[in-house]
This record gives structure tokens, C-alpha cells and sequence, in this order.
């Protein structure tokens, strides 16, 4: 079955954000996928903004092995945006959403792209 790998989406983020050491450790850097130069685990919002940067290169990375490769894996679906609201702060937010898929055998075992 075929599927995105991560050199897919290291192509698809600034450099240094997927490396690996040759020795089977991939090593993903929260600094440089989300282009913060310094960075603490107690930061606020880090997880979200992260995950939105990784998901959106994941998107991307996708489109572009669907298009080389004549297929249609799904594992990352579009982003959906809610209406902007106007926050406490004075500034307007919108939620924006993006699924994950992946298929799953019943034993959970081993996960692949979802197609």
C-alpha cells in the first residue's frame, strides 16, 4: 500500500524540521516547523500551532503524492474555518478544524494512510 512518508512533508516545511540520523531515529523540531527560535513546553497555544503547521504541510505533501501518483489517499482533509467572532482582546478568531484519517485494522497493530 502506498503512503506518504516523511520526507514528503519535510519537503513540504522549512529545513530542519524532519531530519534523520541514518540510524532508524526520525526527529521532528517543533522550532522549526513552527519558525520559533526559542521555545519552552510550558509555552501556551504551541500544541495547536504546531499541529496546524504540521497539518497543513501533511495536506500539501498529499495533494502533491496524489497528483504524482495517480491516487487518492485521504489521511489529511481539508481545513473548515468557523465564522471570525470578536474575542475579549479586541481581535477577531476563527476555529479552524482539520481531520486526521488513518485505516486501522481491528488489532490496531499497524496504521496506514487512509484511501
Amino acid at each position: 500500500m502506498a503512503g506518504l512518508k516523511f520526507s514528503d512533508i519535510a519537503a513540504k516545511l522549512p529545513a530542519g524540521s524532519i531530519t534523520d540520523d541514518g540510524a532508524g531515529n526520525i526527529t521532528i523540531s517543533v522550532n522549526a516547523v513552527t519558525g520559533k527560535a526559542s521555545l519552552s513546553e510550558a509555552d501556551e497555544g504551541l500544541v495547536a500551532d504546531f499541529l496546524s503547521d504540521f497539518g497543513e504541510a501533511g495536506r500539501a505533501a498529499q495533494t502533491e503524492f496524489n497528483t504524482n501518483n495517480n491516487t487518492s489517499i485521504g489521511t489529511f482533509g481539508n481545513p473548515t474555518r468557523s465564522a471570525p467572532a470578536l474575542a475579549s482582546d479586541g481581535k477577531y478568531y476563527s476555529t479552524k478544524n482539520q481531520t486526521i484519517s488513518t485505516r486501522t485494522p481491528t488489532d490496531e497493530s499497524m496504521t496506514v494512510d487512509a484511501s
